[in-house]
């Protein structure tokens, strides 16, 4: 394991300027023959009125106005500027297709950072029903913006998703109160894309932990992300009125640190878990190099899967 001071990903901390190398004007590039195909089957947008329609993406009150100007100012990072939240990244999961054939079968869902809930939409579009899906997020616009987007708002069209608001490490928040009680024990999968890489180990642990809380025996915890082998750990300085061990980060894994990670979160909870974990090349994370501004040179692909045996 190494340590460093100087993180290899943008975070939430990233500068909110446009004049950085993962800030694109309109979502052209982005509109694949795939993308397009979605966007038609599933809300009936194509060709210029689907590129006019992301750009003029606009909520309903009581929220403001949120064109994707508006999702920059809160997300400023390469999703956000590259337009990658139009794009399903759960279907890229090995796993795909078990996770389909649960929620055909009953299980519910979190998407655990869902932001527009790209992927939830994916999922209903590959046949899985909404009415056991959860989407969980900071920042409540997300959703607004998704609902917009996705021209599903009136949920007697089909979307019956919900949304949970909240900061998986604050537990006064709404999530963590729905994990305290209604969603304890609740899932059968849990999807967490591009989350865990934010955060340092002690907080990873610490979101785990409310996750396999909110599980069943027997539920599939699936990610994908940034990873480094050898595991990469990168502190910043002590802030005020902060112990050394309270610094904040992030942790970078590879197979064997994925694993030990789950470990802990199992002895910590009285859980079990059977954990797949799988380096992958960065072009499995991120197939354009035009979603890698200032990502390292070192930093590769993480998939992997935790079932829940205890």
């Amino acid at each position: 394991m190494s340590k460093y001071h100087q993180p290899l990903i943008p975070t939430l901390n990233a500068p909110k300027s446009t004049n950085v190398p993962w800030y694109d004007p309109d979502p052209g590039a982005r509109l694949t023959p795939d993308i397009l195909s979605f966007f038609k089957s599933y809300c009936n947008l194509s060709g210029d009125a689907l590129t006019t329609h992301l750009q003029e993406i606009t909520p309903s009150p009581p929220f403001p106005p949120i064109q994707r100007s508006k999702l920059w100012s809160l997300h400023p990072t390469p999703f956000t500027g590259q337009w990658a939240f139009l794009t399903p990244k759960l279907p890229r999961c090995p796993s795909y297709a078990t996770i389909l054939s649960r929620l055909k079968s009953g299980d519910a869902l979190l998407d655990l950072g869902c932001c527009t809930g790209t992927d939830l939409r994916r999922l209903v579009a590959d046949g899985a029903p909404s009415e056991k899906m959860w989407g969980a997020d900071v920042e409540p616009r997300f959703w607004e913006v998704g609902w917009e987007m996705f021209r599903d708002r009136d949920r007697e069209r089909g979307f019956k998703a919900r949304f949970l608001e909240g900061d998986v490490l604050d537990e006064s928040s709404e999530l963590r109160r729905a994990a305290r009680g209604e969603l304890k024990g609740w899932f059968g999968v849990v999807y967490l894309g591009s989350v865990l890489h934010l955060w340092e180990w002690r907080r990873q642990v610490e979101c785990l932990r409310v996750v396999a809380g909110m599980t069943k025996v027997g539920a599939l915890v699936v990610g994908r992300q940034i990873g480094r082998k050898g595991g990469l750990e990168i502190l910043r300085g002590v802030g005020k009125g902060e112990e050394e061990g309270e610094r904040t980060g992030q942790y970078l894994h590879d197979e064997e640190t994925m694993k030990r990670l789950w470990k802990e979160v199992g002895e910590k909870t009285g859980t079990k878990w059977k954990v797949k974990a799988e380096m992958v090349e960065l072009d499995d994370i991120l197939p354009e190099k035009r979603d890698r501004g200032g990502i390292g040179e070192e930093a590769m692909g993480m998939v992997f899967e935790a079932k829940r045996v205890k």
